[in-house]
């Protein structure tokens, strides 16, 4: 009998206490907890309208896409007060309340700037088609810059009503922005700058030395103050000598070179010159310097008269005739 003892307790038990058809000793199953409302700091907003899920985390999904509020405009922001967002809470049950009334969320409309740079492209592109240089360029003045539109927006831009001509320093236009949902028209203003290659020196150049190309790079001018500086091309500067010290980065003109001299100032030349047919020569000193083709003031040392003449090779000087006294 003491072996069956276990046994029978065992089953008395069962009897006296039913239990589900799981085992005792299973653990007991929890429930899931929802997560507590919690009020965000800040908020961004892409469309125009303001979401509870924008303000509130830990809500239910039924109630994330309820419309509140309308957003802003465009990049610019909202502050709703602790007041506004207890109302907001009650008349859609959301479990919260303000700790204080301190509390506020800053609501923010998102937005996609379009800037000069995104305008100018193709208002130049447009402006050609009336003649406008294609060494100019266009200064817009920044008054209505940036254009904003919807962040995930695509747009095109044209434009209306534009008053500018060939000659003109100035324009105006109206920027036309097309999105699929809106056009906005946006004044512009602005100047035209013509620009032109003015030859500068690439480093510091001594008097005496001779200009290569090495020595000079085209930089890019005003057109006004190029004129002021009257701009000389490349080819007249180059194989000249310098006249006088040039800074590095200062124009090069015609004035600040000359021909390499073929007559020397104080030395002895050869004068050249027709008389009844018969080509005769001289002897002279030159009273100035000159360059091939330049003409110059020579002494004739045997009639001691002061002639004119055109430097044709190194110290020979065909005369053009007696200076006038």
């Amino acid at each position: 009998m003491k072996r069956l003892f276990p046994f029978v307790l065992a089953t008395v038990l069962t009897a006296a206490f039913p239990v589900r058809a799981e085992s005792l000793w299973d653990e007991p199953q929890s429930e899931t907890l929802a997560l507590p409302v919690v009020l965000r700091e800040k908020a961004v907003v892409a469309s125009d309208k303001i979401r509870l899920s924008d303000l509130f985390s830990g809500l239910p999904r039924d109630k994330e896409n309820r419309i509140v509020a309308d957003a802003p405009s465009l990049g610019k922001d909202v502050i709703l007060t602790a007041d506004w967002l207890k109302k907001a809470a009650q008349k859609h049950a959301v479990d919260w309340t303000p700790a204080d009334s301190g509390v506020s969320v800053t609501v923010i409309r998102a937005a996609r700037e379009i800037g000069k740079e995104d305008v100018l492209p193709a208002l130049v592109k447009e402006l050609k088609t009336l003649g406008l240089s294609d060494n100019a360029e266009i200064i817009l003045n920044g008054k209505n810059f940036p254009i904003l539109i919807p962040v995930n927006a695509e747009y095109a831009v044209s434009f209306e009503n534009i008053d500018f001509s060939p000659d003109s320093k100035v324009f105006s236009a109206q920027a036309v922005v097309k999105t699929d949902d809106e056009t906005q028209t946006v004044d512009l203003k602005g100047k035209v700058q013509i620009f032109v290659f003015v030859p500068t020196a690439r480093h510091a150049l001594t008097p005496g030395q001779i200009v290569t190309e090495a020595d000079v790079f085209m930089k890019k001018t005003p057109q006004e103050r190029a004129r002021r500086q009257k701009n000389t091309p490349l080819s007249e500067l180059v194989g000249k000598e310098v006249k006088r010290a040039v800074r590095a980065g200062q124009s090069l003109t015609e004035s600040d070179v000359r021909v390499r001299p073929m007559v020397t100032k104080g030395k002895t030349v050869t004068l050249s010159f027709v008389k009844g047919g018969i080509m005769l020569s001289a002897q002279g000193k030159a009273l100035e310097n000159g360059g091939l083709g330049d003409t110059v003031r020579v002494l004739n040392t045997q009639s001691k008269s002061v002639v004119r003449g055109t430097v044709t090779a190194p110290e020979t000087i065909v005369v053009n005739g007696r200076e006038k006294q």
